[in-house]
């Protein structure tokens, strides 16, 4: 079974960020008053909010940003920006370019201590070495990002590498260690009251559930399969209720993808198939890149099934 990674925004809150960053200095510049540059930080933070709505038009608003910045002597919303603009790049799927983006900024930030930005940019690195498959890499990077979150305090951030590094054990098949890793990501979203990671852990445990179920058929235990992916299909409505709340597109497409998957698990392919087309079209309107493959692939899965399957007149809600 293939899971869909879902990665979040990273620069949601850095309105106290400036004192924790030394800034390199810039050849012929003189730093603007930071009140001055508070709406283009702001403006940096929307952009990388618009990675989980529409990755183009936030790819194109951070770039403008990042030459806004430097015109008008903000260094700090500048590297905000640029941020930005490797996350929009990692949900379009040029990987590379998000890479590099992110390896620059740890860089530029390093030398200046901990701080938000640098947890974020760590793991969001790790998440781009995960879609190219350096998982190694990737781990070293979410567990770098939970070292510099604790230094400052930072418990949104640890929960959100520890999310990450969850959904990565899913792929290895460290499914305890997957569950473990999720239930302290959630503790610390619930701790911080952060609506879109709780109902983010909601989807990765049913991922959790997802790989346990498949262990469990494998092995020839068809009772316990089914019970792994029952649970997977009410968390992943779960999750799908919570961000539809949150009015969180690329949220709504994971659990859908996710919903489909355990339904089509449960034997029900025409249910499944409901949820998977509804996937791919939320996935084209932010521009996901990855999530549309793995929508295409699991769609065409659940068509194979309903192929081989009777007409199916229940629901894996009941089922």
């Amino acid at each position: 079974m293939r899971f869909v990674h879902p990665y979040r925004s990273t620069l949601t809150r850095l309105a106290c960020l400036s004192a924790a960053i030394v800034l390199p200095a810039v050849a012929g510049s003189t730093p603007a008053p930071q009140d001055s540059c508070a709406p283009l930080a702001d403006q940096a933070a929307a952009a990388t909010g618009l990675s989980d709505a529409d990755a183009k038009a936030g790819l194109a608003q951070a770039e403008s940003l990042i030459t806004r910045a430097a015109a008008a002597g903000c260094p700090l919303a500048g590297l905000r920006a640029q941020a930005a603009r490797g996350d929009n790049l990692l949900t379009l799927g040029r990987y590379q370019e998000a890479e590099d983006v992110y390896q620059q900024l740890s860089k530029t930030l390093d030398p200046g201590g901990p701080s938000i930005l640098l947890a974020g940019v760590l793991r969001r690195l790790g998440a781009a070495y995960y879609f190219t498959g350096e998982l190694d890499r990737a781990l070293q990077q979410y567990r770098a990002s939970i070292g510099v979150a604790q230094k400052i305090g930072d418990r949104m951030d640890v929960a959100k590498a520890q999310g990450d590094i969850g959904a990565l054990y899913v792929q290895i098949g460290w499914l305890d260690e997957a569950r473990q890793a999720q239930e302290e990501a959630l503790a610390g979203y619930q701790e911080v009251q952060w609506k879109p990671g709780i109902a983010g852990t909601a989807n990765n445990m049913s991922q959790v559930d997802g790989g346990m179920g498949d262990r469990a058929l494998a092995s020839g235990d068809d009772a316990a399969a089914r019970t792994h992916y029952a649970a997977m299909y009410h968390a992943a409505r779960q999750a799908f209720q919570e961000f539809q709340d949150l009015h969180n597109t690329r949220g709504i497409a994971v659990a859908s993808a996710n919903v489909g998957i355990a339904a089509a698990a449960l034997g029900h392919y025409h249910e499944a198939i409901g949820w998977h087309r509804r996937a791919p079209a939320l996935r084209r309107r932010i521009a996901d890149a990855h999530g549309q493959g793995t929508s295409l692939a699991t769609t065409a899965g659940a068509l194979r099934g309903r192929a081989r399957a009777p007409p199916a007149g229940y629901s894996a809600a009941t089922g």
